[in-house]
């Protein structure tokens, strides 16, 4: 592999890390400022939001939602979350029905106080990645190996200058007179 090849390698490797960096960081941002990203587990809501796609959900205090709005709650049932459109609004009960836009029933009626929000975004096939750093082997293919090869080649630059010969200038017989 030759010195340019190896600058190149080096560049991407940095930016490929840079990149998960920032997208971290940006999720990050917006989980602590507005609410929170969940990854979609099944295709209920096909074809506006598939499975592995990602959604952001505000955290409203005091939300009190419409027909038509998606939503995130925590399933009285079984307590997976689940992210379905708002098809009734009882105020008198404070509860809603949602449905899921691919499924031909609706849930069973929910606090509205159990909600944790409305969706504000989707990010097609992001949950998928997000995934990946719920798995310790996937953190390590993510962030130790770009750092072990970062590490090498700096290593392999140090072997070189330290390889080359050094010169030293004497002093000259008749330079000391």
């Amino acid at each position: 592999m030759g010195h340019d090849q190896r600058r190149v390698s080096a560049v991407l490797v940095l930016v490929t890390a840079a990149t998960v960096v920032v997208t971290a960081l940006v999720i990050a941002a917006y989980v602590l400022r507005h609410g929170a990203v969940l990854t979609v587990q099944s295709d209920s809501m096909s074809p506006l939001i598939r499975r592995g796609d990602a959604v952001f959900v505000r955290d409203v205090p005091d939300y009190i939602p419409s027909v038509g709005d998606i939503v995130s709650y925590r399933s009285p049932i079984d307590g997976r979350l689940i992210t379905h459109r708002v098809m009734l609004v009882t105020a008198s009960a404070r509860t809603v029905v949602t449905k899921g836009d691919n499924l031909q029933t609706n849930d069973p009626a929910v606090p509205i106080a159990e909600l944790k929000g409305p969706v504000s975004a989707v990010l097609p096939l992001a949950g998928k990645g997000l995934d990946l750093f719920r798995h310790p082997i996937s953190i390590a293919v993510l962030v130790y190996t770009p750092a072990v090869l970062l590490c090498t080649s700096e290593v392999q630059k140090l072997a070189a200058h330290y390889r080359r010969p050094v010169y030293q200038l004497i002093p000259s017989a008749r330079n000391s007179v």
